[in-house]
């Protein structure tokens, strides 16, 4: 994985994790985190916590995890320290991609007409579901 990719990357896998930890402190978050996402979360304060700037960005999106601009201040810190140090990138993304199996969720349907919608992301718009469904603009 590029620096340029694992910031978002991270982000995207953290980020409902923070949300759902609420205001615990910094230091607690990664108590809350499933076992792999913990694991990232103690890896980033470890590297974090020797530069200022980047310790307040990672503190600052615990807190605050949705916030746009503490996301862009935690991107730019995260693309740094992987710039800096590649054995680093390495490590975290070989955790990041193991995060992301144990948050994959698995659904078994069985039956005749089944309907399956899973949305993530900023959905916008109409989502219409069912057979035989007409929208009219």
């Amino acid at each position: 994985m590029d620096p340029l990719t694992f910031a978002p990357a991270l982000l995207s896998l953290l980020t409902p994790y923070l949300i759902k930890a609420g205001e615990k402190a910094a230091e607690e978050v990664g108590k809350a985190l499933p076992q792999r996402a913990a694991q990232l979360w103690q890896a980033l304060r470890q590297k974090f916590d020797a530069k200022p700037a980047a310790a307040e960005a990672l503190t600052d999106l615990a807190h605050n995890p949705e916030d746009p601009d503490t996301q862009a201040a935690f991107r730019k810190e995260a693309r740094k320290a992987a710039e800096q140090d590649p054995a680093w990138l390495q490590q975290m993304t070989g955790l990041l991609q193991q995060a992301q199996r144990e948050a994959q969720q698995t659904l078994k349907i069985t039956g005749d007409d089944n309907t399956i919608v899973n949305v993530g992301g900023d959905v916008n718009g109409n989502i219409v579901i069912g057979s035989g469904n007409k929208i009219n603009a």
